[in-house]
């Protein structure tokens, strides 16, 4: 995503009903390179944003290809 110019990822766990803060992301020693954020969420709140990409309006126009996310990052 870095490289295409995203400032931030959203990582949406694909097993259903598993707890996303049970789950710990890890760099594998190749990421020293990524300077942009990630955070990991739940298969439910990934379907959410899902949804809310391909909604339609009562005209059946795709309203936005667009969600907005809020983070408050911290850097240390």
């Amino acid at each position: 995503m870095q490289d295409f110019g995203g400032a931030l990822v959203v990582i949406a766990d694909n097993k259903e009903y598993e707890k996303a803060t049970s789950i710990v992301m890890v760099d594998d020693g190749s990421g020293s390179s990524i300077r942009i954020p990630s955070f990991l969420i739940s298969q439910q709140d990934g379907q959410k944003l899902k949804d809310r990409i391909n909604s339609e309006d009562g005209g059946g126009m795709m309203r936005s290809n667009m969600v907005m996310i809020r983070a408050d990052i911290t850097l240390s």
